[in-house]
């Protein structure tokens, strides 16, 4: 098999270069450290129940809207650990040389080129040969038979 098109199944363990070897082992760590900061996501959930920001936030509310005012408790309490798990993950992912795509870079990607195609906003009838060669004569026409305009000062 020819070495520049073999699969990306047969290519070198070592794609970072000589002083970095990747680790066999490095699937386990992952999942390891993942639920690591699983864990602390749900710690951090108790401890905002231990503290009962809840209850401090669902009291800052009417009665009718308690559950309202529990979900805002929640997600107010929980930004700042999804921010960190967000950091914690491409950390990891970094060190241990996990690749793979996020869903921000998928949905921020970088623009596709556009290639350089006519605007035609014609209708069939008027993409006629004939007639755009009368319209381009008559552009021509205009181009040679208007007089030079005169500088703005």
């Amino acid at each position: 098999m020819n070495q520049k098109h073999s699969n990306h199944q047969n290519r070198p363990e070592n794609t970072q270069g000589d002083s970095k070897k990747r680790n066999p082992d490095r699937n386990i760590i992952y999942h390891f450290l993942v639920g690591l900061g699983f864990l602390a996501l749900i710690g951090w959930f108790y401890l905002m129940r231990e503290i009962e920001f809840m209850t401090w936030v669902t009291a800052l509310g009417p009665e009718t809207h308690k559950g309202a005012m529990n979900m805002l408790a929640v997600m107010i309490w929980m930004l700042p650990a999804f921010l960190c798990w967000k950091y914690y993950m491409r950390y990891i992912n970094r060190k241990l040389d996990i690749q793979g795509i996020f869903y921000e870079d998928h949905y921020y990607g970088k623009p596709t080129p556009v290639k350089d195609k006519p605007e035609s906003n014609l209708s069939d009838q008027d993409n006629d040969p004939k007639t755009d060669n009368e319209s381009a004569q008559r552009t021509e026409n205009a181009t040679t038979d208007s007089k030079p305009r005169p500088d703005p000062e």
